[in-house]
């Protein structure tokens, strides 16, 4: 038996065990922290602030999120989907565990992108050489498609005015204010691309999105506030971006930056390259680190791209 995570009621909590007696045809998603939801769990949905989905919401998860799917088909056979270019290495490793206590003959990898392709297999292991192979195969791929040059504050001025004004207020205003204030603050250099960045649980979490931010689109945009910083519809980029954030909270210093990234928006199934400067400062505190963290960008140049 495999005791793990799955979504549960709100009432029970929002994480159970699983037996391994779980119904033939039930899949599990497992996450990027290694917890197993029930597919249809309404708790892993709200989680996600996508309570009333009307897309398949399994395919979206594992395409953009880096989920890994698994269904029992029967006692003896199982299916594993995954997407190579966003799979999270502790999703693979909790499917592949779960897999291994089923004991079962058949493992069916579906791996997903641009191409569907179903291998079977008849042990964990060949399996598991088969997806880190392809995880290999498809970051190897990957052109380096975020790029940052950290900038010296005293460029403010001169690169990006608005910005250099927010700064100044930083300085001088009340570094406790609420997110309320803050984003009054915002709008009176009218900065639209900004976001409130709130550190909860280990996690950096989306307080406040601006109405600039619009390569996602506007559904986006509105369920954004409550998820994670790296849950983004382009989830590499979303966890690059997290790694800068988690710097500036780390050392608790404002940070100023010139970035080209080439973003992809799987609503449009493109991409777009976007040029930007963006400026993060950390506010308030909660011990020896910032309560959160504002940042705002000025675009430069946006172009699609394929």
């Amino acid at each position: 038996m495999i005791e793990t995570s799955i979504g549960a009621s709100e009432a029970g909590g929002r994480l159970v065990r699983i037996q391994a007696g779980m119904d033939p045809m039930t899949t599990i998603l497992l996450d990027d922290h290694g917890r197993a939801w029930d597919a249809h769990s309404p708790v892993l949905r709200r989680f996600l602030q996508c309570p009333v989905s009307d897309f398949d919401f399994s395919s979206y998860v594992v395409d953009n999120l880096g989920f890994v799917a698994v269904t029992m088909i029967d006692g003896r056979s199982a299916r594993i989907r995954f997407r190579p270019r966003t799979a999270c290495g502790i999703s693979i490793a909790s499917a592949l565990y779960l897999i291994a206590d089923r004991a079962v003959e058949r493992i069916i990898v579906v791996s997903a992108g641009d191409d569907v392709v179903d291998h079977i297999f008849p042990r964990a292991s060949q399996a598991m050489a088969y997806i880190e192979d392809q995880v290999a195969r498809a970051r190897q791929h990957l052109s380096p498609t975020f790029r940052s040059r950290e900038l010296p504050i005293t460029a403010l001025a001169k690169e990006a005015e608005p910005l250099a004004v927010l700064f100044t207020r930083w300085l001088e205003c009340d570094q406790t204010r609420d997110n309320g204030e803050l984003k009054g603050l915002l709008d009176l250099q009218s900065l639209q691309r900004f976001v409130i960045i709130e550190p909860v649980d280990g996690r950096l979490i989306f307080a406040e999105i601006g109405s600039g931010f619009e390569s996602f689109g506007r559904t986006w945009q509105r369920h954004a506030p409550g998820l994670p910083l790296e849950e983004q519809p382009d989830y590499h980029y979303g966890q690059w971006v997290r790694g800068v954030y988690d710097h500036v909270l780390h050392t608790g210093k404002p940070l100023f930056d010139d970035v080209d990234a080439v973003i992809r928006r799987p609503h449009r199934d493109d991409r777009l390259r976007v040029h930007y400067r963006r400026l993060i400062l950390p506010c308030g505190s909660i011990g020896s680190k910032p309560a959160r963290l504002v940042g705002a960008s000025l675009v430069e140049n946006i172009a699609s791209t394929i």
